[in-house]
């Protein structure tokens, strides 16, 4: 009985992996030759050396006695290039050779196959090319590999490749096919029964049909087939939220923004469509929760419309329900089916994959492709969530697929275009196999990156939340909301949520503005639920994307279905996921994104110091009690309060009172300003060193993090700022320029209110500081009387300028946090000179050829570098005492010296 669908065929040439090249190259080599001689040749010659040159096989046909020149390329992943073609010719001239035989199990590329029909229309050159199907064809009509019979074939196996190696019997492997891909393989030998262990084992080699179930071929129809079921792939679209207050991406209806990058989408598709360009593999990039999978549903959604529905169309696809490799041929199947179905495609039949591994040579996928070709469209298989093939090993086959099919469809320039998305910040080791696959197709695809929000798209995200819930939020919150959330659509959308939970729940928005949104809170928000459903939250987490099965078994039905029910799972197929990679993140490590933070603060630190010592004296005090004790109108109490919530520093209590949470406001304070943008953005301009800012690059800073419309940042913002620094003691202020300290030192302002700056002028001598700081050392704190008994004044200026010590409340000295008191004075006076600007600025001017001699010469430029307008008495003053402060330096970094050797 004649099928009616001829069973298509294949043919492999595998050799084991411990074979070198030139093993790998006989064994082709033999096999062609054995192919030749079933032709009625006779081999005169195996790899024959010519004068520069090496000819693999050289035969003579016995009819006619013509010679011919064989090259035989044993590939199996690459085509073959047009350089091959022509060295063959080449090579033939020079050997007086007119006919040539080119053996390959590679196809020839595109470039190849031109010139390989420009040879063959030469007169006097016979060029044969014996590519998979050749070779599979001779080896059949020789007897040398036995036929099977395709009536012995149930209708569903639609492929046999015929599997060659040296340790075993030629042996055909036959896909079954189930809903348009193969679910299983039937393996046939017909000398002697089919040893599957050893095949599969074999075919694993070389990562052939992973996954995918082998075993023997029955003949007989009516003896069934042992029962195997094949771990069937789920491909499912991206999941969008129901409503705008889920976590899930967006609806299109609900998507905004983004009009940049999808114009540079929708000109690359139009590109393709129109034959502008030969690539054909597109990745989206961007950070976890930029909304990538957002604007992957939302074109897809678009391409619906008049304008596009002709021209393009885009099956997503969620990689997080993947299995394993079969993955890839089901999307593909997945994909097509629906632009049939919706008539994008006319196709009457059903589409198939006849030969999953080579998905691309199918009789449906051509149909399908003349169709697209014809009607100048193009199709787009989007896999979002990509990054999930390399997180997992047993997904490494599904890359591998992956990248078959994507290399096949860029090199013939297909009205196919094969898409992915990519979080950014995966580290890929180059220990990892995964590393060299996404090398590999760098120079094949396309990168579009998801940046940043915008203001605009901020805003817009915002109104869209209004519109839905019908809340219009105020001028003040709405821009805390934007500010707070630095850009970060996933943030955006975090804060959008909570705060429109809150005002749905009572909480007023002018409450809200005296809030902190800190995103770690948040997340602590989603963990208040039973212990058992925050444990299976992390195992998820742990294991993400998972078996829903597997996380049922564990944690039972109800647990699973409280978390998918709040959202913080999702189910994507048979897997589940976190509903966020942030908070997976978060679940794994404890950490959140280190987002800089770049808040003004709204007030004077003097304001927001002195209410908090007032709240701190009364315990807990209304908003009524706060305005008649500090003086202040209410405006300017509320920017206050929410200066001193945003450093967490006070909260309201539920009777509407405020209270201190923290004890000291210096040091916390301090802690979230290391972090601040300003802070690191004035030491990073310069060159990562912690040393010191000109006054001319903080205002830079200052400008470019908080420029309004006309490129500036608003009056007395940079004053403000330097102010909260100083009190925090993360910068000193000399006037000419500013010291930076580093997060582990403490200027001298620190925890000071008013703080103008110290500049070192030495007034004192060094013998006198050393004094000062032994004495300090052993009582801990020096009172004003004693200091002025004493006459220790300008000691006393001497170390606060250089940051030793540092002025109290009453006047009384002591030692400055970050400053060791176990060290010796000596030490300590050192290691605070080392650090001082002026002088550095006149170790500078010495080492610039001013002498040490010269005072008057070195006064001079010491006052201009420092933009001062002293007296040239007063200049020279401060330098024959400062030169004191460098020869004490000097003699104690010699004796320092003497004492390590």
């Amino acid at each position: 009985m004649t099928r009616v669908v001829p069973v298509e065929q294949d043919i492999f040439v595998i050799v084991p992996e411990n074979y070198s090249n030139t093993q790998k190259g006989a064994f082709f080599e033999k096999l062609c030759a054995d192919i030749l001689r079933k032709q009625s040749y006779q081999i005169t010659g195996m790899e024959v050396r010519k004068t520069g040159m090496e000819i693999d096989i050289t035969a003579e046909h016995s009819p006619s006695g013509s010679s011919v020149y064989v090259e035989c390329k044993f590939y199996n992943s690459k085509n073959i290039e047009a350089s091959i073609v022509d060295l063959c010719y080449a090579q033939s001239i020079r050997a007086k050779i007119k006919r040539i035989a080119l053996f390959s199990t590679a196809r020839l590329g595109k470039d190849a196959q031109g010139a390989y029909d420009e040879y063959r229309k030469m007169d006097g050159c016979d060029y044969s090319f014996y590519g998979r199907k050749e070779i599979l064809d001779a080896l059949i009509a020789s007897g040398k590999a036995k036929a099977y019979e395709e009536a012995d074939l149930s209708p569903n196996i639609t492929h046999a490749s015929l599997v060659i190696h040296p340790e075993l019997d030629f042996t055909w492997i036959f896909q079954e096919m189930d809903n348009g891909v193969a679910s299983r393989l039937l393996a046939y030998n017909t000398s002697s029964d089919s040893d599957c262990k050893k095949i599969r084992r074999i075919l694993d080699s070389q990562n052939l049909f992973e996954n995918i179930p082998l075993i023997p071929f029955n003949k007989d129809r009516n003896t069934p087939s042992p029962v195997i079921k094949p771990s069937k792939e789920v491909v499912s679209s991206i999941l969008v939220a129901d409503d705008i207050m889920d976590y899930k991406p967006c609806k299109p209806s609900d998507f905004v923004g983004r009009e940049t990058i999808q114009k540079e989408i929708w000109d690359y598709f139009e590109a393709v469509r129109a034959h502008e360009t030969d690539t054909r593999i597109l990745s989206l990039v961007g950070s976890s929760g930029h909304g990538k999978s957002s604007l992957v549903a939302f074109l897809s959604e678009r391409f619906r419309n008049i304008k596009w529905k002709n021209k393009l169309f885009l099956y997503p696809v969620d990689v997080r329900s993947a299995r394993g490799a079969t993955f890839v041929a089901e999307a593909i199947v997945k994909g097509f089916g629906k632009a049939i179905e919706e008539g994008f495609i006319d196709f009457d039949s059903e589409f198939k994959i006849e030969n999953i591994e080579d998905i691309t040579s199918g009789s449906s996928f051509r149909d399908c492709l003349s169709n697209l070709n014809k009607n100048n469209k193009v199709i787009v298989i989007f896999f979002d969530q990509f990054e999930e093939v390399f997180m997992k090993e047993e997904l490494f086959g599904l890359f591998r697929a992956f990248e078959r099919f994507a290399k096949d469809v860029s090199s013939e320039s297909m009205n196919l275009v094969v898409a992915f998305s990519w979080r950014s910040g995966i580290t890929l080791g180059e220990e990892n196999p995964a590393y060299s696959m996404w090398s590999k197709l760098k120079d094949f695809r396309v990168d579009k990156k998801l940046d940043d929000f915008d203001v605009g798209d901020s805003s817009k995200m915002i109104s869209t939340f209004e519109k839905s819930i019908n809340i219009k939020l105020n001028k003040s919150l709405r821009g805390r909301l934007i500010q707070q959330s630095q850009g970060y659509p996933w943030l955006l959308k975090k804060l959008c949520i909570h705060i429109f939970k809150k005002i749905k729940s009572g909480v007023s928005q002018e409450e809200l503005l005296l809030s902190q949104f800190q995103i770690k809170s948040l997340f602590q928000e989603d963990l208040e639920r039973p212990d058992k459903e925050i444990a299976c939250l992390r195992y998820v987490a742990g294991h993400s994307p998972i078996d829903h099965y597997q996380v049922t078994k564990e944690f039972g039905q109800q647990t699973v279905y409280n978390l998918i029910v709040d959202r913080l799972i999702i189910k994507t197929g048979e897997k589940v996921s976190v509903y966020w990679d942030v908070f997976r993140d978060y679940l794994n490590t404890g950490d959140t994104p280190i987002i800089p933070w770049s808040y003004m603060p709204a007030a004077t630190v003097t304001m927001a110091i002195n209410v908090f010592n007032k709240i701190n004296k009364g315990k807990e005090l209304t908003f009524e009690e706060l305005m008649s004790l500090s003086g202040f109108k209410k405006g300017t109490l509320t920017n206050v309060i929410m200066d001193l919530q945003s450093f967490s520093l006070i909260e309201k209590s539920s009777q509407g009172k405020y209270k201190t949470i923290q004890a000291k406001a210096s040091e916390v304070i301090r802690g979230h300003l290391k972090d601040h943008l300003i802070y690191t953005e004035i030491s990073e301009s310069n060159g990562g060193k912690v040393d010191f800012c000109t006054n001319e690059k903080y205002a830079d800073v200052i400008a470019n993090v908080y420029s309004n419309k006309s490129g500036k940042a608003p009056k007395g913002y940079a004053t403000k700022m330097l102010n909260w620094l100083q009190y925090a003691g993360l910068v000193s202020n000399s006037g000419s320029k500013i010291a930076i300290f580093s997060t582990s030192e403490y200027s001298p302002e620190y925890g000071l209110l008013g703080a103008k700056g110290y500049l070192f002028l030495a007034a004192t001598t060094p013998n006198n500081s050393l004094e000062l700081i032994e004495m300090i050392v052993d009582r801990g704190t020096v009172s004003l009387e004693e200091q002025e008994s004493k006459k220790l004044r300008n000691s006393v200026t001497d170390l606060v300028s250089l940051g030793v010590c540092k002025r109290n409340e009453d006047s009384s000295i002591e030692i400055s946090k970050g400053i060791n008191s176990l060290e010796s004075p000596q030490q300590i006076l050192a290691q605070a000179l080392i650090r001082s600007e002026t002088i550095i600025l006149i170790n500078e001017i010495i080492e610039s050829g001013t002498s040490k001699d010269n005072r008057e010469e070195l006064a001079i430029k010491f006052k201009d570098e420092l933009g001062k307008t002293w007296k040239d008495s007063s200049s020279k003053r401060y330098v024959n005492g400062m030169l004191k402060y460098i020869e004490f330096l000097e003699t104690y970094n010699k004796a320092l010296q003497r004492t390590s050797r």
